[in-house]
């Protein structure tokens, strides 16, 4: 991007706009519509407190955050691919921003999570300073990084915004009431689903449609992947293969053998 060009900076702010369409995906169909059921039901729960509400409460968080990742990562894996398929070359470049923009969103859906006890305690004006502090951030940042990086310089700003108005609210919050969030299990996502993604980023194949399944291939081994990590519990575990066992077993007595086939 050059400083002063009109030109180039409408150019990037029309392909970073492009790429917000796509990253803003995680949020507006899977955050939203779950926090539109969830946020009234968690706010009555924690009401009620007790050590298994509190449980409750983290394990859903991390269950939701599970569903928004691999969203994200589906995204972003597909996208480059997707683009060259589907518009016009001059937008292909938006791409370079969507995994930024997407994973911004999936930290943004762990606020509804973790201001449950800044909100339970009536303590909401920390929401007024903390978003005063996050958006200092994202202005100085984007002040530091545009003229060098244009975009994607601005998809990291929002990023980083939003990563440490998550992170104060989670202090915040903790402080006033203490919920269990699995934040271990939660880095363990993360690192996965970045893992994968530049996994995904080393496929490098003329075809474009070999390319889009070859990544997004790479973008539905998450839940695999976890399941080696040791993400999930054995409880969990248990859970998984007695769902398997129940779906085989109602599937059996609609199979039929060759010779019934022939009859």
């Amino acid at each position: 991007c050059v400083v002063g060009d009109p030109i180039s900076v409408l150019a990037q702010v029309g392909l970073f706009s492009a790429g917000q369409k796509i990253g803003v995906v995680v949020n507006r169909f899977v955050t939203v519509p779950f926090n539109a059921f969830w946020r009234p039901r968690r706010m009555e729960l924690a009401m009620q407190d007790g050590p298994e509400v509190r449980k409750i409460l983290a394990r859903i968080c991390t269950y939701s955050t599970l569903v928004s990742a691999q969203v994200a990562l589906l995204i972003s894996v597909s996208v480059e691919d997707g683009l060259r398929l589907c518009i016009d070359e001059r937008y292909w470049s938006a791409y370079q921003v969507v995994p930024l923009i997407a994973m911004a969103y999936v930290v943004l859906g762990l606020e509804h999570h973790f201001s449950t006890g800044m909100y339970r305690s009536r303590r909401t004006i920390w929401a007024t300073w903390i978003g005063l502090v996050s958006l200092l951030t994202m202005v100085v940042a984007n002040l530091i990084l545009l003229p060098h990086t244009g975009m994607v310089g601005a998809a990291f700003s929002s990023l980083l915004a939003i990563s440490l108005r998550v992170g104060m609210i989670y202090v915040v919050s903790q402080k006033a009431y203490s919920i269990p969030f699995e934040i271990k299990r939660l880095v363990i996502l993360g690192i996965s689903a970045v893992a994968l993604y530049s996994m995904s980023q080393w496929v490098r194949i003329d075809a474009t449609e070999m390319s889009l399944a070859i990544r997004t291939g790479c973008g539905l081994l998450l839940l695999p992947t976890l399941w080696l990590c040791g993400f999930f519990h054995a409880s969990e575990r248990a859970t998984a293969w007695e769902a398997i066992a129940k779906h085989v077993a109602f599937l059996g007595p609609y199979r039929q053998s060759p010779a019934d086939c022939d009859r």
